[in-house]
């Protein structure tokens, strides 16, 4: 489980950062002297520009550090890009989001963290970061604020420099991508508003019909529609996500409450087909800062992909452990080869013959699931063997609030 969020639009953040900013480590004489200029100012051991990559967050500049680089594990400063405020952290010990951290229960073992978000192109691509190994009070508005000037100083020295050397070549597949999810969401748009006066006109139409033989026709137009009006959402919301579109709404919301209305969304589609869903958990209460919308959308479409392609007994467990929250959605169908679990997990990927599917289907419930997962800093995995599906959403247990706080690993408190 990662100890970071992931951001939406992780892969076209990533792009622009490789386009833009050259991965190297020579000294920039402005860049150190900002570092040099927040260290004072915040009166810290420790100042650095920390760019985040993909497996690892490198260093533009530093005062107080010695490493050149580091995993994305020991980085503070994923949590810092997922949005454009400052991030002050006066103790990480005793901030649940933060106390097991890695960078925090190991060295250097970081107490006090505060960083302001670069951008450039439009994208968070990494940190200036003030640290301390001791705890401290966060630093007054005025001092945010200058800070905050000067991360919009190093974004534009950054962007003058890659100017300077020429544009960056963000590849001929990205521009495609874009296009791509243009059209989509072009379309997906166009398709909605016919279709919503479509289903309003059979519905009256329904009403007023007294003939039974007529009746089931308009009501079978209003099934389909209504089923070809989830699928145009889907792709809305889908196409939404993968622009980066969505930001989180966090708050404190029990995990058991969002999949039980996730399951009692599916139900009336679960019944006709004759299958069954039933629930369980381990845990109880379980209070995650999450979006609750978006997990709900997550917990609803790994339900769909099952009752689509999955068996007629279907089971939702929650379950905890000291390095995730999991909600477990397993069923007994046919067992799923390698490819067909790559095939699901894919954009519009599908398992099975799409000319003999029974379901119309886009092939987007479990990618647009991991996406949400990822954004909460969780994953989807999912599992097979003979006689039982199992797909597993994982929330990391830095996300519970409250009295549901997970185990906490002892820690090492260095100075503070």
């Amino acid at each position: 489980m990662r100890p970071y969020p992931r951001p939406i639009n992780e892969l076209q953040r990533q792009r622009k950062l490789r386009a833009v900013v050259a991965r190297d480590f020579n000294e920039n004489p402005l860049l150190n002297e900002v570092v040099a200029t927040v260290r004072k100012l915040m009166d810290c051991p420790t100042c650095i520009i920390s760019l985040v990559d993909q497996d690892e967050q490198w260093f533009k500049a530093r005062d107080g550090f010695s490493l050149e680089r580091t995993s994305r594990d020991y980085s503070l400063c994923s949590h810092t890009i997922m949005k454009d405020e400052v991030l002050v952290i006066p103790d990480t010990l005793s901030d649940p989001r933060y106390c097991n951290h890695p960078v925090v229960v190991n060295d250097p073992h970081i107490r006090f963290y505060i960083g302001a978000p670069i951008t450039v192109g439009g994208f968070r691509v990494g940190s200036l970061c003030a640290i301390d190994y001791e705890r401290r009070p966060a630093p007054s508005g005025e001092k945010l604020d200058i800070l905050q000037s000067l991360a919009r100083l190093v974004s534009e020295t950054i962007e003058s420099n890659a100017a300077a050397e020429g544009p960056g070549d963000e590849g001929h597949s990205s521009i495609a991508g874009d296009a791509r999810r243009e059209l989509l969401a072009l379309v997906s748009h166009e398709l909605k508003t016919p279709l919503t006066v479509i289903l309003g006109n059979a519905s009256v139409l329904e009403h007023f019909l007294e003939d039974q033989a007529k009746r089931k026709m308009v009501a079978a137009i209003i099934r389909s529609g209504n089923h070809l009006n989830h699928l145009i959402t889907q792709m809305i919301q889908f196409t939404d996500i993968d622009a980066g579109e969505i930001l989180l709404n966090e708050g404190p919301w029990s995990l058991s409450e969002i999949t039980r209305d996730a399951m009692s969304s599916i139900e009336p589609i679960a019944s006709p087909r004759g299958k069954t869903v039933a629930f369980s958990t381990d845990r109880r209460p379980d209070t995650l800062s999450v979006d609750k919308e978006q997990m709900h959308i997550a917990v609803s479409c790994i339900l769909m992909n099952t009752l689509i392609s999955g068996g007629d007994s279907i089971s939702v467990h929650l379950r905890s452990d000291a390095e995730s929250v999991s909600i477990l959605v397993s069923d007994n169908g046919a067992q799923l080869s390698p490819g067909d679990i790559r095939d699901a997990l894919s954009p519009f990927g599908f398992v099975g013959d799409l000319d003999t599917r029974a379901t119309a289907d886009l092939g987007l419930n479990l990618p647009m699931a991991r996406t949400i997962a990822e954004l909460h800093g969780g994953d989807l995995d999912v599992s097979s063997r003979e006689g039982q599906n199992v797909y597993a959403l994982r929330l990391p247990t830095w996300r519970m609030v409250g009295p549901d706080q997970g185990p906490q690993r002892t820690a090492r408190t260095g100075k503070g």
